[in-house]
């Protein structure tokens, strides 16, 4: 419909076309935490935002809040630091002391989050960025190092496999590559 969905560290707003803000959801008003640090879009056009707590909110395309949820859902990371939407339509959801993917597609109501055990990575770890490629690979990139879901399949890689550190940031695609930056000052790799 034309609008942008900014997470801030002021709680959620939604600006119309022109750039006005229409909407703004914060602690005060149902977001379950002020600093927004994630969204996803839906394939359906509704949105999930996840925030500084340990808690994932489901909003309409318009911009009405619909649901919370949260450990009873199965989603039990301290926050929820990245999510993104794979090409079966299940919401992964990522933060500090987990992985967590929805049980099914987005689309069959209620939310129930099953914890992503990955082989090399202890659930512990600081989990910071979730990406899915154009050919529905999911990448994660930890503290701990890089993985790929294949969908059936964990591959976890370290620097045995060419990374500078296993402490990741971001995971990104670009031109048919996937590209990994550090936290700390190392530069980027091209996978």
């Amino acid at each position: 419909d034309g609008n942008i969905w900014v997470g801030t560290n002021g709680g959620l707003n939604i600006l119309n076309a022109s750039g006005r803000v229409t909407r703004t959801w914060a602690n005060s008003n149902g977001l379950p935490g002020d600093r927004v640090l994630s969204l996803a879009q839906g394939p359906d056009g509704d949105f999930y935002v996840g925030t500084d707590t340990s808690a994932i909110s489901h909003f309409s395309e318009q911009g009405t809040l619909l649901h919370t949820y949260a450990s009873k859902s199965g989603f039990r990371a301290d926050r929820v630091s990245a999510m993104a939407v794979d090409h079966e339509g299940r919401l992964w959801a990522i933060g500090i002391g987990g992985c967590f993917r929805t049980r099914a597609p987005l689309k069959k109501g209620q939310l129930s989050f099953e914890r992503m055990e990955i082989p090399g990575i202890p659930s512990r770890a600081s989990f910071r960025d979730v990406l899915v490629d154009d050919f529905g690979l999911v990448w994660i990139a930890s503290s701990r190092g890089l993985a790929r879901f294949d969908g059936r399949d964990w591959r976890t890689l370290t620097v045995r496999d060419g990374l500078e550190s296993l402490d990741l940031g971001v995971v990104s695609q670009s031109q048919g590559s996937i590209w990994i930056a550090y936290r700390d000052a190392l530069g980027m790799t091209r996978l």
